[in-house]
């Protein structure tokens, strides 16, 4: 992966250090969206490490994406960023933010909610079953939106 400081890109922070626990022996999860990814998964994950400095090689597990692949559809995933994700750079000129903040939305009005059916788990399940056919999508919420 070429440096580029005029890449768009964004980095979240997720999983168990800002859900519901805090354990300071846990590794810290990363999502990083980004232009300019090579193609095999494990490419990615060599260059993103190489970027790293060494000693955070083995408390940092990156998730990446490119732009494309993050917006083809919302995953389970998506849905805990919307809610918990937090934002550590964004060079999406809020692209990211926004269609989060939109998803968020989205799922107020549907009523689908996470709750724990365990400790360090949860299920997404509606407040209300819904009377009509749905879907959660990504919304291309503002102009000059082309992810």
């Amino acid at each position: 992966m070429q440096q580029h400081t005029d890449w768009r890109m964004a980095i979240f922070e997720c999983g168990q250090h800002i859900v519901a626990f805090d354990d300071p022996d846990s590794d810290w999860d990363l999502l990083l969206i980004a232009e300019n990814l090579p193609d095999s998964p494990w490419h990615r994950q060599q260059q993103i490490l190489a970027l790293l400095p060494q000693s955070w090689r083995h408390q940092v597990n990156v998730l990446a994406h490119t732009f494309s692949e993050w917006f083809a559809r919302v995953t389970p995933l998506a849905l805990d960023i919307a809610l918990d994700g937090i934002v550590l750079y964004d060079k999406t000129q809020d692209l990211l933010p926004a269609r989060l903040s939109a998803l968020r939305q989205q799922l107020s009005d549907s009523g689908l909610e996470r709750q724990a059916i365990g400790e360090h788990e949860w299920v997404w399940l509606w407040r209300d079953k819904p009377q009509r056919r749905w879907r959660l999508e990504w919304r291309h919420n503002y102009a000059g939106d082309d992810a």
